[in-house]
């Protein structure tokens, strides 16, 4: 079934589809076989949770949420789940009866079709309620911890969030500004990070292949809009909802013309968890306007020369500015080289006390911005409308492909965006962890008596609580855990994304440790997990079998 999907994606990875450099009809089959790929890996994911926790013992409760950290080390982790049940109230127990505090922030109704389509068949329509609840806890390392449900006398209420001016944890003390921006005191460097997320909004003259500005652009910012904006506090959490509109103009004409005649609506939603080191950011924005470019500036204050974003199992080190961008007109290149790049989870700037990084579980594109080339630039969507354009201002001459019209990459609509924002001390570069951490939530899973599919009893037994393996020192970031392909053990996948070597340690209930390449074909046997060594941007390859 995983190769089946690997395959589904790999169609999507012609050189031009994977840059979205392609007609509208051709990017639809493409966000199809991406659609279809996700929607697999979900009910994957869904589907072995549910073996899991089915094969756990039913003598204690049958009800039971269960939290999966997927990450070789514990995890001190707000849990958020969702459980579904006929019962008014409940209490969460461990499998010795310990109860464990939550917090209900949210319960609704769920008809009961949804959950079981028998229980309507032989008439009882009584509906469930879903509550959505938090709860602080340590996960165990890759593996997970079942909270069992026990009914209650009373009736369990859902608790509003405390209505704040601030927000304010172990890591930071957070405001927001008139206009929509956040000013953020990083209490481990004391340092305060204003204006961030403000948004710009330039031309686009572009195509698919290239950003083009206007040679006189017209940028418009949102440093002058008056935003709507509430926090909500809970025990273990708080929540920043900010809301307003940014008026730019519609399309190329009104903006050479310097005239504001659309709009975009602007919805933006931070979420602080008490137990993570970065700010969660979901940004939805409807938008009404076409040939542009909309960023998000992340403010760094750190002088910098260089910007450190990461790759496959790495991490490059790029010059803020290009300096080819000087001489490309008299030397004749096609195209001038802007300085404007790509990361796969994260970009950061940093010196020797502290840094700040943007991780990325949407747009992948940035440029460092500023007088001192201290601000993160990133790009959020753009719209243009066609494959190929002539003669544009930084790519003069023919069409990069052809002049095709291409409306649906004017990205009109609904545009959602998911990144984190991750203030840091230098010293402990940790942001390759912390980008796959970010990446890597804990789930969970509701067991109730019912399920609208039904699965044949398995032969086996799980316990409530497991752990697979645990990393022993934190120098690695994490790749994958997988099954082998042709043999009946597992590979762990790791790599240094740090500037130094790192010592790699882990705890496995194993044997028949050896070396492997991407292939799995085996290199070495090792004799000693605690004496491997991993070098700056190496990957390595673990196969083992459990014992």
């Amino acid at each position: 079934l995983i190769e089946l999907i690997w395959k589904e994606i790999m169609k999507n990875h012609a050189h031009d589809s994977i840059g979205c450099c392609c007609s509208d009809k051709v990017h639809k089959e493409i966000m199809n076989r991406f659609f279809l790929a996700e929607e697999k890996v979900d009910r994957l994911i869904d589907f072995y949770m549910r073996v899991i926790v089915d094969a756990m013992s039913k003598d204690i409760a049958l009800d039971k949420l269960t939290a999966f950290n997927l990450l070789p080390y514990e995890r001190e982790a707000v849990v958020k789940g969702e459980i579904i049940t006929k019962m008014k109230n409940f209490n969460l127990v461990s499998e010795d009866g310990e109860e464990y505090d939550f917090q209900v922030i949210n319960k609704e109704v769920v008809d009961a079709g949804l959950i079981d389509r028998q229980i309507v068949h032989y008439g009882n329509y009584d509906p469930f309620v879903r509550y959505t609840i938090e709860l602080k806890d340590v996960i165990p390392s890759m593996g997970y911890k079942t909270y069992l449900i026990k009914e209650a006398e009373g009736v369990i209420s859902s608790e509003e969030g405390k209505k704040t001016d601030k927000v304010e944890n172990k890591y930071f003390n957070i405001t927001v500004n008139e206009n929509g921006s956040l000013n953020i005191l990083h209490k481990d460097t004391n340092t305060l990070y204003e204006n961030v997320l403000l948004i710009e909004d330039g031309a686009d003259d572009g195509d698919e292949y290239d950003f083009s500005p206007l040679e006189d652009d017209f940028i418009v910012k949102s440093d002058l809009v008056k935003c709507n904006y509430s926090i909500s506090t809970y025990e273990n959490s708080s929540e920043i909802a900010i809301n307003y509109t940014l008026d730019v103009p519609k399309d190329l004409d009104s903006r050479n013309h310097k005239k504001i005649d659309g709009s975009m609506d602007i919805s933006i939603i931070v979420k602080v968890d008490n137990c993570s080191p970065y700010l969660n950011v979901k940004m939805d924005i409807d938008n009404r306007a076409k040939d542009h470019r909309v960023r998000a500036y992340i403010p760094t204050g750190i002088k910098s020369n260089f910007s450190f974003s990461d790759n496959q199992f790495g991490v490059i080190k790029r010059d803020v500015y290009d300096s080819a961008m000087d001489v490309w007109e008299e030397e004749n290149w096609d195209e001038r080289p802007d300085s404007i790049y790509p990361m796969l989870s994260f970009v950061t700037l940093k010196n020797e006390e502290r840094g700040m990084a943007v991780l990325t579980n949407s747009t992948r594109e940035y440029e460092i911005i500023g007088e001192d080339y201290d601000t993160i630039a990133i790009t959020l969507f753009r719209g243009v409308g066609f494959l190929g354009k002539e003669e544009m201002y930084r790519r003069p001459g023919r069409p990069s492909g052809i002049k095709l019209e291409t409306p649906d990459s004017q990205m009109l609509g609904k545009v959602s965006l998911d990144f984190g924002i991750y203030p840091y001390v230098s010293r402990e570069d940790k942001v390759s962890r912390v980008a796959k951490e970010y990446l890597t939530p804990v789930y969970t899973y509701n067991k109730m008596p019912h399920n609208a599919m039904k699965l044949n009893s398995v032969d086996f037994e799980t316990p409530y609580n497991y752990s697979l393996l645990k990393e022993e020192n934190d120098g690695v970031t994490l790749s994958v855990l997988k099954k082998a392909e042709n043999k009946k053990g597992l590979v762990l996948r790791y790599f240094n994304g740090t500037d130094s070597e790192k010592k790699v340690q882990f705890s496995i209930k194993g044997s028949s440790f050896k070396k492997v390449n991407l292939k799995e074909d085996v290199l070495e046997d090792i004799e000693d997990f605690s004496k491997l060594n991993c070098s700056k941007n190496k990957v390595d390859n673990i196969y083992f079998e459990l014992v």
